[in-house]
């Protein structure tokens, strides 16, 4: 903001601007930091993330829920496939939930349409394993929903292992798969 003053020097202009400018920049200052203060509190609720709408739990089914159905006969075997036979996961120090994505079970023949996702089971066991350890499970998994494929010949989830407090080591294990059909 510049100030003329008529009849004053310009040195006095100079301190006029700037007395008048200071007074004004104090107002401006309270007013910016009112200003900014009611920004962050509007946008900080836009900053915490949210779930979308309609996003559920990526892992809901639990050890055993699958639902009743009549037993196949003869029992269908279900083969990880190479990729989904063996995976390694690392928590680091973190101990937040990691979800393996996309392990593919294939049928040794086709799964019969009577078979729906709710009637697979899903069984684990993970422990520590280490000769001087002692002995300790890992918490159980949970899993997405299964997804049969639509040439019914293989079954696609994802698990979900979420090791709380257990102790650091090197936890080894199997999940399979069963049906209640």
């Amino acid at each position: 903001m510049v100030v003329a003053m008529r009849g004053k020097a310009p040195e006095t202009w100079q301190a006029a601007a700037l007395s008048r400018r200071s007074a004004t920049s104090t107002r401006d200052g309270s007013r910016l930091a009112v200003g900014w203060f009611v920004g962050v509190l509007v946008c900080v609720p836009l900053l915490v993330p949210r779930p979308a709408v309609g996003a559920t739990d990526p892992c809901p089914r639990h050890l055993n829920d699958g639902t009743t159905g009549t037993a196949l006969s003869p029992p269908i075997a279900l083969t990880p496939a190479s990729s989904s036979a063996q995976r390694i996961v690392n928590f680091g120090t973190s101990r937040a939930t990691k979800v393996v994505k996309r392990l593919v079970f294939t049928a040794d023949k086709l799964l019969p349409d009577s078979l729906n996702p709710q009637q697979l089971n899903f069984d684990a066991l993970i422990s520590r394993a280490g000769d001087t350890l002692e002995s300790t499970d890992f918490p159980d998994p949970t899993f997405s929903e299964p997804r049969i494929s639509q040439d019914r010949q293989s079954i696609t989830f994802d698990v979900c292992l979420s090791p709380g407090s257990i102790p650091p080591g090197k936890y080894v294990g199997a999940v399979t798969r069963t049906s209640r059909h």
